[in-house]
């Protein structure tokens, strides 16, 4: 058997276990030797990086902040400057943002676009992170411009689960607002249209903390509600309803 296919498998399962299942995902890269050593150079990188999207999971931000500062490059084909959306330079930004920590998510993200030309569809990825870190900030009126400009290129390029991340960060900056009903009304339209599975390991790291967020605000009875309201909503529906425009249709 090929060593480069059994690491693809491997990492696959962790980076899925992560969000199903954070104790066998982390049983598994406690066992991640055995597996990335045939491709010897990037193997302790690779561990590392998947250890702070764990603790990312886990919503143990210090700890992910710590382990994300130290990646590197691996021989799994993940680098700390690749031009790609799965990067842990990205989820840095993300753990940093998550931790409350708006200046060091900012200084994150500069360092990233300093090293990286995102063209095309994933430069909706930089317009979301800015609008997150701008709710974060509570600079809601650049915050909501930031996600228009997410909104237009998604809406260009097609990207179905574009559209849930752009409602996700609405919700964010619902949340930010302090209109928690609101929030919970978005996080519920994405639910239903996505069954809570994004796009991406960084969406999945924002959507489940603001949801836990949420729902640590309100009660039961208000969630249930929020989440009905919200499953009635499709994805567009919700943007165009929360930006008043059909941008980019």
């Amino acid at each position: 058997d090929d060593p480069a296919d059994a690491a693809g498998a491997y990492r696959i399962l962790v980076e899925n276990l992560t969000w199903i299942d954070p104790d066998e995902a982390e049983r598994l890269l406690a066992s991640g030797e055995e597996w990335t050593t045939p491709l010897a150079s990037g193997a302790d990188a690779y561990i590392r990086e998947e250890r702070g999207m764990l603790m990312l999971a886990r919503h143990e931000y210090d700890r992910a902040v710590a382990l994300l500062s130290g990646a590197r490059v691996d021989g799994l084909g993940t680098a700390l400057d690749r031009p790609d959306i799965r990067g842990p330079r990205t989820f840095l930004v993300v753990a940093h943002l998550l931790r409350g920590d708006a200046p060091a998510a900012a200084t994150a993200l500069d360092h990233t676009l300093v090293r990286q030309h995102m063209s095309g569809w994933p430069s909706y990825i930089v317009s979301y992170l800015r609008a997150l870190i701008a709710a974060v900030r509570g600079d809601l009126s650049v915050a909501r411009a930031q996600i228009a400009e997410a909104v237009a290129v998604v809406r260009h390029w097609k990207i179905p689960l574009g559209l849930a991340d752009c409602v996700v960060g609405c919700a964010v900056i619902a949340f930010h607002s302090g209109d928690l009903p609101r929030a919970a009304e978005l996080f519920g339209a994405v639910y239903a249209a996505t069954g809570g599975g994004l796009r991406t390991p960084m969406s999945m790291a924002v959507y489940r903390h603001y949801v836990r967020a949420v729902h640590a605000k309100l009660d039961r009875e208000a969630r249930a509600h929020a989440r009905a309201a919200g499953a009635e909503l499709s994805l567009e529906a919700a943007l165009d309803r929360e930006l008043g425009t059909s941008l980019g249709r």
